[in-house]
């Protein structure tokens, strides 16, 4: 898991007027605005299981995995969480969905163009020979 002490709040803020709830991991520090109708639990709870998916990816992540690789931070997070709304609690089909586009992104780099789409289509996806 990850190191360090837990501490949660429900705070309020000039930009956000409805409370914001937010947790402390280790170094790192997590903030959401939320409606005041939504579930400042749910909030709470999303924002640990983006830690926990972020702790397994970075093997236990700290400020600077975030800074010198925000966009995977983003992509774990867009696993996450589309147009505001909870998609997948799931810490593995996340962990799962990030690894293939490594692999796909890893894939396009070694071979160039094409590759990406040889390796998206997998082992029944045969090239045409020129």
């Amino acid at each position: 898991m990850f190191g360090g002490a837990l501490r949660g709040a429900v705070r309020s803020s000039p930009r956000c007027p409805a409370p914001s709830p937010s947790r402390s991991y280790a170094s790192l520090y997590f903030v959401a605005c939320i409606g005041k109708d939504d579930n400042e639990l749910l909030a709470l709870e999303t924002v640990h299981a983006f830690v926990e998916v972020l702790d397994r990816y970075f093997d236990n992540v700290c400020e600077l995995d975030i800074i010198f690789n925000f966009h995977k931070a983003y992509h774990i997070l867009d696993e996450m969480v589309l147009a505001g709304e909870v998609l997948e609690t799931n810490k593995r089909t996340i962990r799962n969905a990030v690894r293939a586009q490594d692999e796909l992104a890893a894939a396009s780099r070694e071979g160039g163009p094409g590759a990406a789409a040889s390796a998206s289509a997998g082992a029944g996806g045969a090239r045409p020979s020129r």
